[in-house]
């Protein structure tokens, strides 16, 4: 078996050229961004990548993607540093940054037309506060972030698309995405995230930047609510852990999610929520201060706060089939439209019948649920009536 196997990357319509030599390739068949060499004279083989100046090593015998910019020790990938191998990888006009299993501390800036990945986000940990691209887009895959403070940040008012996803993120307080003048076209999406930190808001933007955030769970604490500006899409299985502000301009479509704070419209801020549930504890579910219209369709509401949904707002709130769980108040400075169903009936039965009356004057808009539990499982039964109570 030869030891060394040269062949040409890129796209071709023919099979590669392919030499055997007992040295590194020629000149002549240098030169080209992504010619590879295979050298069969180690154990285990090495995969090396031409990438327009040098070799570098990809460790393929360690199952990392091809490409020349893996960041690991010394003698197992062309770079030792991060920044390192963002900063080649830029120069050559974009590329994927391969990340090895380690934690890394440093303050990184991005560059558009990256994607930096790892094996997996439980094996690959950065450390730090990090500058993303103004422009272009930014893909991040497989890493978890820590930070005291920020993870990305920046004043900048910036218009990269900066997609995160698989990724799991540690602030103790903070942002993840502390972009506050973020504009449109920009966007900020996230997918499949799991937040481990203290209080984080996940995101703080006033600039009308676009968000998306589906199948993921963000945002810790109270201390630092979300805060969003642009149009917005929530769910389908996803989880806010902390409060949110949806400043002027903000437009949330949001379908089957939970939500542990409150959520505040200010603004000319808009929403409509489908088969949302909000859990806030002492705290209201909803302050409706804004000018637009915010609607509830089957929504489950449970707060202790008196009243469950509070504000002053020009705006109107709309609901459709919302049940409470707990206090079941509006404030009275709210403008309303729509109909509710009552909440739970906490009555224990052994036997005989249990009654159960609406809470609204109008007919035809009588409705309730009656809690049972059988062998420990929860079911609401749903009454309708138009008879007036």
């Amino acid at each position: 078996m030869p030891n060394d196997v040269y062949a040409v990357g890129g796209y071709s319509a023919v099979a590669p050229a392919a030499l055997s030599e007992p040295n590194p390739p020629p000149s002549m068949f240098k030169g080209k961004l992504g010619q590879m060499y295979f050298d069969t004279s180690v154990t285990p083989p090495d995969l090396s990548i031409y990438n327009g100046s040098s070799w570098v090593s990809t460790a393929f015998n360690e199952g990392f993607p091809v490409t020349p910019y893996v960041v690991g020790p010394s003698g197992q990938a062309g770079y030792q540093t991060i920044q390192s191998a963002l900063d080649a990888a830029n120069a050559d006009g974009g590329g994927m940054v391969w990340v090895q299993p380690g934690t890394y501390t440093e303050n990184l800036t991005f560059y558009s037309d990256i994607q930096i990945s790892g094996p997996s986000e439980q094996s690959v940990t950065i450390v730090g506060i990090h500058t993303p691209p103004t422009s272009g887009t930014l893909n991040i895959d497989r890493l978890t972030f820590q930070s005291a403070t920020h993870i990305f940040s920046s004043n900048a008012a910036g218009t990269t698309a900066i997609i995160m996803e698989d990724c799991s993120v540690n602030v103790t307080n903070g942002y993840t995405f502390n972009l506050p003048n973020w504009q449109s076209p920009g966007s900020i999406a996230a997918f499949n995230i799991g937040p481990f930190g203290t209080n984080d808001g996940f995101i703080n933007n006033i600039g009308a930047a676009t968000v998306a955030i589906f199948a993921a769970g963000v945002g810790n604490g109270s201390a630092n609510p979300m805060i969003i500006s642009g149009p917005t899409f929530f769910g389908p299985g996803m989880t806010i852990n902390c409060p949110v502000d949806c400043a002027s301009g903000a437009n949330i479509v949001s379908t089957n999610n939970q939500y542990f704070g409150t959520f505040t419209f200010n603004g000319n801020s808009t929403a409509a929520f489908y088969n949302d549930s909000f859990v806030t504890g002492a705290s209201p579910a909803i302050t409706m201060s804004s000018s637009g219209t915010v609607s509830l369709s089957n929504v489950v509401i449970k707060s202790t706060n008196n009243p469950a949904i509070t504000g002053a707002g020009a705006g109107t709130l709309t609901y459709s089939g919302l049940s409470f769980i707990g206090n079941t108040s509006f404030a009275g400075t709210l403008t309303l439209s729509g109909t509710t169903l009552t909440p739970d009936i906490n009555t224990s039965l052994s036997s005989g019948t249990l009654s159960v009356k609406s809470t609204t004057a109008n007919p035809g808009d009588n409705a309730g649920f009656i809690r049972t539990i059988v062998n420990g499982t929860t079911a609401y039964i749903p009454y309708f009536t138009n008879i007036a109570p």
